[in-house]
């Protein structure tokens, strides 16, 4: 997967592809909201990763750039843990993780990795380019499916 992002006076936007089942998924969008999908199907005896090159390269001359991992911001979220602290646990806290995963993914906003637990709390990593829309969506969503008890997002 290769993503790219441009900072511009209307907001963060992203432009990302990546190959699935033959073909290579386009998205891109203003970060924060779900953006357009197209898909390439790859031609035969054709690479990969020179349609995803090719298709990058028009943002890349439009001043998308890519950001380096290590230059992502961590954000953790937090949730009350379940009363019963039993093997489902941990389960859940997949789930979690797995749902801002999707989140983050499919709003330009970067992904999760992972998380920790204590008796009181479950907490999962997110690595953003921008913190302030990442922790407004993830508010919003986890909020809004009434699922599970959120702490604070930091």
């Amino acid at each position: 997967m290769y993503k790219l992002y441009k900072r511009d006076q209307t907001g963060l936007h992203y432009h990302e592809v990546w190959e699935q089942d033959g073909a290579v998924i386009e998205h891109f969008g203003q970060s924060g909201m779900r953006g357009e999908c197209r898909r390439h199907e790859i031609p035969e005896g054709a690479n990969e990763d020179q349609l995803m090159e090719a298709l990058l390269e028009s943002a890349a001359l439009s001043g998308f750039e890519e950001i380096a991992d290590e230059d992502l911001i961590e954000i953790r979220v937090e949730i009350a843990r379940p009363k019963r602290k039993d093997d489902n646990d941990l389960a859940e806290r997949h789930v979690l993780e797995d749902r801002l995963d999707d989140l983050l993914g499919e709003t330009g906003l970067g992904h999760c990795d992972g998380g920790c637990m204590n008796k009181e709390s479950m907490e999962a990593f997110c690595f953003v380019p921008d913190a302030d829309i990442a922790m407004d969506v993830i508010r919003e969503d986890l909020s809004d499916a009434g699922l599970i008890e959120l702490r604070r997002v930091w």
